[in-house]
């Protein structure tokens, strides 16, 4: 309603809508579909301006399940954008300002502990260790959190694509040969089943077996083996790491 004037479902699209949706307003209520959804920026129009809506229309039918009229509910979702601006915010300070001086204090203390900058007494090494095992794990949990918000999101659609899973774990392998080198570790690969292509977002997957990995190296002694074992089943391949921290 509209200064004490009732307005139809077209008198209301046409005003805040444009061309292509108005057209699928119009099939939509040709149609056996009861519910139509959509989020727009309405702009520069005498009911609504500027503001970014949740636009709902729900079919109303009468007894006799003929079309009786519409319910249309326009939400107004622009402090919702803001709060997710404000988390996107707080989640690109956790992923610059702490993730980069927690990278830098894992790889010092390492350095430490490696006795890179003279001996350390045996009194200090297991004070040291216990913080770089904190350090670690902080790390850990801003990567789960930024993961998180990403699924949460909905910022990670999937790019699937046909590959060999196997080439896959053997290059992320070959690329970690100096972070393993490091503690004098190798990595066995195993791989049992009918090898076939798998459909997967490859950079994803990626990110996965390279970040086992890399938990699987620093929460492992030194001179030890990471198993990494490929199974190819009927319907599922399945990967797994076994470590022995």
């Amino acid at each position: 309603m509209e200064n004490g004037k009732n307005l139809s479902l077209f008198e209301i699209t046409n005003s805040i809508i444009n061309k292509d949706i108005k057209e699928n307003i119009i099939n939509f209520r040709q149609s056996d579909k009861n519910h139509l959804f959509y989020k727009l920026i309405i702009k520069d129009n005498k009911i609504f301006q500027d503001i970014p809506v949740n636009f709902h229309i729900c079919k109303i039918n009468n007894s006799k399940k003929h079309l009786y009229g519409f319910c249309i509910i326009i939400q107004d979702v622009l402090q919702e954008i803001r709060n997710k601006i404000q988390k996107a915010t707080f989640v690109d300070i956790i992923s610059h300002d702490l993730k980069n001086p927690m990278r830098a204090n894992i790889r010092i203390l390492e350095l430490i502990l490696n006795n890179k900058f003279g001996e350390i007494t045996n009194t200090l090494k297991p004070v040291l260790e216990e913080l770089l095992n904190s350090c670690r794990f902080m790390n850990y949990m801003a990567d789960n959190l930024l993961i998180k918000y990403r699924n949460e999101s909905e910022l990670n659609e999937l790019q699937k694509e046909k590959c060999s899973i196997v080439q896959l774990v053997k290059n992320i392998c070959n690329k970690l040969s100096a972070t393993l080198e490091k503690k004098h570790q190798s990595i066995e690969l195993i791989v049992k089943g009918n090898i076939t292509d798998v459909d997967v977002d490859i950079k994803e997957i990626s990110k996965v077996i390279n970040n086992l990995a890399i938990n699987a190296s620093e929460q492992s002694v030194e001179n030890s083996k990471i198993i990494i074992k490929i199974e190819f089943t009927q319907n599922n391949v399945n990967v797994s790491f076994i470590d022995y921290g």
